[in-house]
């Protein structure tokens, strides 16, 4: 089954942290829970999607950044408080436009 671009980016805007720990943390990966990531089929052409999709490249750019901020400042795993102060003070408008031929 072929996934569309819509989809695509939908399904990684909703699993962007378990596509990012798939992608990083092969230690995580029996643990993923997102059925995105579980089909192989799925799973490469949402990769082959997120190789061409500035959006998703941005959105999975920025989460490693924070992760990256994180892993920096603590030596232990930062609190989940800190993580959802930094989010909700990280603010990004998506807007979708549709293409009319």
């Amino acid at each position: 089954m072929q996934i569309d671009d819509k989809r695509a980016c939908r399904e990684l805007h909703e699993h962007l942290f378990e596509v990012i720990d798939f992608l990083d943390r092969e230690e995580c990966r029996d643990y993923i829970s997102a059925e995105c990531l579980k089909s192989p089929e799925f799973r490469e052409q949402l990769l082959d999607h997120i190789s061409r999709c500035k959006h998703c490249q941005d959105s999975m750019y920025t989460e490693r950044f924070v992760r990256s901020l994180l892993a920096r400042c603590y030596c232990d795993q930062a609190p989940e408080s800190l993580r959802e102060r930094i989010i909700a003070q990280t603010y990004v408008e998506v807007r979708w436009t549709s293409k009319e031929s």
